[in-house]
């Protein structure tokens, strides 16, 4: 995948500050909320194709661009 850019999402890169409902989700230990919070942030203010760390491609995904 020459022309794509893989982004590791975590505290370093998203301010878990901004957001109310991420702070009271990881005061609650709800990371998977957490976890679908910023997947939905970045996808929405940057974009992109979401995969998770175990998926195989089987195809390349450039007819979805």
């Amino acid at each position: 995948m020459p022309d794509w850019e893989i982004v590791e999402w975590n505290e370093v890169n998203f301010d878990i500050n901004q957001s109310l409902y991420v702070q009271k989700a990881l005061a609650h230990k709800k990371y998977a909320f957490v976890s679908d919070y910023i997947r939905l942030y970045a996808l929405y203010n940057d974009g992109g194709i979401y995969l998770d760390t175990d998926v195989m491609l089987l195809k390349p995904l450039n007819s979805f661009c």
